[in-house]
């Protein structure tokens, strides 16, 4: 699936858009309202996808909020887009980086 940084642009503005719409429902009904709704964890995710297409990683797909990346070896790496966390397809151990940027520096570049 191939990803433009004018796409992902536009589909941010629009969810946050519909946070902002989330939020008013919220305090309508009197309820707290911390901003994390469903749009605000896909405005997360969809930065993370942008941050990643910036810095030239080969996404083959995104599922569940899980980034399928090519790896410079011809491994396929899984990234979820909220937690950081990543590991190799065949591995079961999660391991954690702190943002899409020290993903690709301190995983892929190495690879």
């Amino acid at each position: 699936m191939t990803y433009t940084v004018e796409e992902l642009l536009k589909n941010i503005e629009e969810e946050k858009k519909l946070t902002k719409v989330w939020s008013e429902k919220d305090a309508a009904r009197d309820r707290a309202t911390s901003g994390i709704g469903p749009h605000h964890r896909e405005v997360e995710r969809l930065q993370s996808i942008l941050t990643l297409v910036k810095l030239g990683v080969d996404i083959i797909e995104v599922r569940n909020g899980i980034a399928f990346i090519n790896t410079p070896k011809g491994n396929v790496a899984h990234y979820g887009l909220r937690t950081g966390k990543w590991r190799l397809q065949d591995d079961r151990v999660w391991l954690g980086s702190r943002s899409p940027n020290i993903f690709v520096e301190k995983f892929l570049s190495q690879e």
